[in-house]
């Protein structure tokens, strides 16, 4: 759940019609796994609301769960073999995270290209 001022905290079932707020021992896995596993092409963004958008103008999008600096190696299993564009954040926390996901794809991708926008923060600004 996204709250004002900006942040985030995720749940999951606690399995009697209520929630646990936190994650442990969930199987984590990329945003629109469906599409991702049938593309040959993946822009990789940094939330869901990046992906919602480049899903509109016809692109598949992913992410990782948690944003910027929460990427996990097993990410870029699913990600093997497949033209990578990613999409940095305009912000320090957003540059290191995409520093983070094109090393992780190295040498399992058939490539990572790295982009950001001059005049904008990310895909929607």
């Amino acid at each position: 759940m996204r709250y004002e001022p900006k942040n985030f905290k995720q749940r999951r079932p606690d399995g009697n019609g209520g929630w646990t707020w936190n994650c442990k021992s969930v199987r984590r896995v990329l945003y629109r796994p469906p599409d991702v596993l049938t593309a040959k092409s993946v822009l990789v963004c940094e939330g869901e609301k990046d992906c919602e958008t480049a899903r509109a103008l016809g692109i598949v999008a992913t992410c990782n769960a948690g944003g910027a600096g929460k990427w996990r190696e097993e990410y870029s299993e699913h990600l093997r073999g497949k033209q990578i564009a990613i999409i940095a954040d305009a912000d320090e926390p957003g540059r290191k995270h995409t520093r983070q996901v094109a090393d992780s794809l190295s040498g399992k991708a058939e490539f990572v290209k790295v982009l950001e926008f001059a005049q904008a923060k990310d895909l929607n600004e």
